[in-house]
């Protein structure tokens, strides 16, 4: 029978209740060797999901086969499946809890066969091989399943009891028994992350199988109802909404057998890549690992570690190992145990505890922690090669000399100690407007005041008249106008200075500005599209790149100076010139410090500053009065 014609056989399911695309949970490959309680924990819930689908499925199963074997008993058995169907949304499905398309498709057929069973009583022999087919698959997969679950978990059993006893070698072990022990840990690991692809794929492929052979005897059995039996010709057919209602249902259904095989397709690739590694690399199962791991430094100090550690606890007369996982987080040591579904402070981390190797009599590459001021507390640790225990001792006393200072902290840090008051220089793009228009550039060098306000959002500092948020980036007057340049950059701050054309101004700006965001710890940076409009306006604007909202905008002719940072190719500065904002009609200048993140660097965007600057004052006589 073909399945495609189950969109001509019932009616009365509204449009609103159309299955759509259900998310799949999946296991992660990737953790598969790691073996962390997060990922024991995630195949915990996912071995009991199987369980449940195994005991749901065994049910459905009997459900069918009493329906096809009882022929007078034909409508009591649709009676039970309605019912049966009904108890999927209170089996608690741990992965199918926020699930609630399925369950209403359930609910859908559920009803519709509890209508089929108060009328039908006629043979359903020719149900058997398209009804029960799918199911009799997928219970073969669960069987299949459970043989792969005694192979890990005896896999796993025997990978831990490796490990102990390479764990347990004494420093003083001959080295050809620590290589014999090291090569079958290696080869146990090897046996168990293979076991471990293969029982984690069956799971999530299991996502797929379970929609399908669960809802494709349900259209199969619609199907061969409507074949065999030409009753109700106005419930059952000319219904539009109905036929409509199957058809997304079977191309719902074909897509899972796509994403399912895709997903195959997907992990065996995947598998092929990792034995190629595995070929490649022999080394990356074994504790030592190769060779080339000891002579090889990291420039870049570990911040955070991660991973299985050995701690030594002393109870009495004696002294214990356990397995607990270990991670670093917020200056603290956290403590997972591997069978534990919350995590503990083992303890902070702060400028007094100190980490080093220690020697062990028993064990190798041991190392201690000590805290207090006296370091009157100690913790003893085994790492499984040389390589972790270094950087494990690292890692914690990196944190606790310098807390979790972040790699964008650092550079800004390194820009700020860098900055300093360049000697004055005059290049193609570092001007100010009076090299334009024949002013002298020689004021004195005036000192920016470190109490004047900082401001590190855009708002309203930039124009003569307020801009509204509904602003948009062309008017109808403005449409003609030409587009010389556009640039993505960041608006790290602005801030009043008192002079307009220095190049110490401007550093000294950028230097304060960036100095300001490290000390108030403000990483954020707010994202801003520069436009260099050429005639007939004329202006500087910067704009909100997702809306293309106006934020500011200035007069191409009051830009008055505008530099390059030396020694961050990214930064650049340029001072405003507000004719008339401060006490006797005075001028204000306002520095704006911006970061570069489009391909351009800051001094590609000060040469296009410079040119739009040479377009606009050549409408302008020589001799425009200066600022003040």
């Amino acid at each position: 029978m073909v399945l495609y014609e189950i969109r001509y056989c019932a009616k009365n399911f509204p449009m609103s209740l159309y299955m759509q695309k259900m998310k799949i949970s999946s296991l992660c490959l990737d953790d598969v060797l790691e073996n962390s309680p997060q990922t024991r924990c995630m195949l915990k819930v996912f071995e009991e999901d199987a369980k449940l689908l195994h005991e749901y499925v065994n049910q459905f199963q009997d459900q069918l086969e009493g329906l096809v074997a009882a022929q007078k008993q034909v409508a009591q058995s649709m009676e039970k499946l309605s019912a049966f169907l009904g108890s999927y949304s209170r089996a608690c499905f741990p992965l199918a809890l926020n699930d609630l398309e399925f369950p209403a498709l359930l609910e859908k057929f559920q009803g519709r066969i509890c209508e089929l069973g108060s009328w039908m009583n006629l043979m359903v022999q020719q149900l058997r091989n398209c009804v029960l087919y799918p199911v009799n698959k997928l219970l073969s997969r669960l069987v299949e399943l459970e043989n792969h679950k005694e192979e890990y978990e005896l896999l796993s059993d025997d990978l831990n009891t490796s490990l102990l006893k390479l764990v347990k070698l004494s420093p003083k072990c001959p080295t050809k028994k620590v290589e014999e022990i090291g090569n079958e840990y290696g080869l146990m690991r090897q046996r168990f992350h293979q076991a471990g692809l293969n029982y984690f794929t069956l799971l999530n492929l299991l996502q797929y199988q379970r929609r399908i052979a669960v809802v494709e005897p349900l259209l199969s059995l619609m199907y061969a109802y409507r074949s065999f039996f030409r009753m109700g010709n106005q419930c059952m057919s000319h219904d539009e909404e109905l036929e409509d209602f199957f058809t997304r249902v079977q191309e719902q259904i074909q897509s899972f057998h796509i994403e399912q095989q895709a997903y195959g397709q997907s992990t065996q690739d995947y598998m092929k890549t990792v034995e190629e590694i595995g070929r490649l690399q022999p080394d990356i199962y074994y504790a030592e690992g190769s060779s080339l791991d000891k002579f090889t430094a990291d420039k870049n100090p570990i911040r955070h570690k991660r991973g299985y550690l050995f701690l030594k606890s002393k109870t009495a007369l004696l002294t214990k190992w356990d397995r607990i996982y270990f991670y670093t987080e917020n200056r603290n040591l956290v403590s997972q145990g591997r069978d534990d579904i919350a995590s503990q402070i083992l303890l902070e981390i702060d400028n007094t505890v100190h980490a080093s190797l220690a020697d062990h009599e028993e064990r190798r590459y041991c190392f201690s922690i000590s805290c207090g001021n006296e370091f009157k507390k100690q913790f003893i640790f085994q790492a499984i090669c040389e390589k972790d225990c270094r950087e494990w001792i690292e890692a914690i006393n990196y944190i606790s000399q310098h807390g979790n200072e972040s790699p964008y902290t650092e550079s800004l840090l390194k820009t700020v100690e860098n900055t300093s008051l360049p000697t004055e220089r005059t290049s193609d793009t570092n001007r100010s407007l009076g090299e334009f228009t024949g002013e002298s550039g020689n004021s004195s060098v005036i000192s920016l005041n470190t109490t004047t306000p900082i401001q590190f959002d855009m708002l309203n500092w930039s124009d003569e008249e307020e801009l509204p948020d509904a602003t948009p980036l062309l008017n109808s007057s403005e449409e003609e106008m030409q587009m010389m340049n556009t640039f993505e950059v960041k608006f790290l701050g602005c801030m009043e200075v008192e002079n307009d054309r220095r190049e110490t101004t401007a550093h000294d700006a950028i230097r304060q500005v960036l100095h300001a965001r490290m000390v108030h710890n403000i990483i954020r940076a707010v994202d801003m599209k520069m436009l260099l409009a050429g005639k007939p306006a004329d202006q500087l604007r910067l704009l909100d790149p997702d809306s293309g909202r106006l934020k500011a905008r200035f007069a191409i002719v009051d830009l008055v100076y505008w530099t390059s940072h030396a020694n961050n190719e990214r930064l650049l500065a340029f001072t405003v010139r507000r004719r008339g904002r401060k006490e006797g009609g005075k001028n204000l200048f306002i520095c704006y410090v911006l970061e570069s993140t489009g391909c351009e660097a800051a001094i590609e965007i000060c040469d296009a500053i410079a040119e739009s600057v040479k377009t606009a004052l050549q409408s302008f006589p020589i001799n425009t009065p200066t600022c003040s």
